[in-house]
């Protein structure tokens, strides 16, 4: 409950005027966490929805995103597999692609990432955020193939600096 509350702080302090309209969650245990959290005094007002998909990380970490319906109406939704060839056993956090339109009618595209950790160290596990961001890569190429003015924004932790190949 202390961990929620102070989640709950953090975000609803962004703006002493109203709270954000979408949150990307990199790190969320699951959809009944998302709902408690949402619950919590300073966030209720929100009405936030949910997005979020359960991945098939071992660790049972999720991305998730929260929108105000106010402000974003969701279109759709859809978890994103991260596979590695090279490495098949290899399981880790489905990238979260969410499309919504804003109340101005704009259509945006959502991407809410956590790429595999360097916990093995940097060239050990190096090809696996190259993998991920080839995948982020081609759904982006897609989209911008179909609409080249899309609008698109790749938010999470991708465990790698802007100076890293992955990026």
């Amino acid at each position: 409950q202390k961990k929620l509350n102070d989640i709950a702080r953090v975000l609803s302090s962004v703006n002493k005027n109203e709270l954000p309209e979408i949150i990307g969650l990199c790190v969320i245990e699951n959809r009944p966490v998302l709902k408690d959290l949402i619950k919590i005094e300073s966030l209720k007002k929100g009405m936030y929805g949910v997005a979020h998909f359960e991945s098939p990380d071992y660790r049972g970490i999720d991305c998730a995103l929260l929108f105000r319906p106010d402000e974003f109406s969701l279109i759709s939704k859809q978890p994103v597999p991260v596979a590695f060839p090279d490495d098949p056993e290899y399981s880790t956090r489905d990238i979260l692609y969410v499309k919504g339109e804003t109340l101005n009618k704009e259509i945006w595209h959502i991407f809410v990432n956590h790429w595999p950790s360097r916990t093995s160290g940097l060239q050990q596990t190096e090809k696996k955020r190259i993998a991920a961001a080839q995948i982020l890569k081609a759904k982006t190429d897609s989209l911008q193939k179909a609409d080249p003015k899309a609008n698109i924004l790749i938010m999470g932790d991708m465990n790698d600096e802007p100076s890293n190949k992955s990026l």
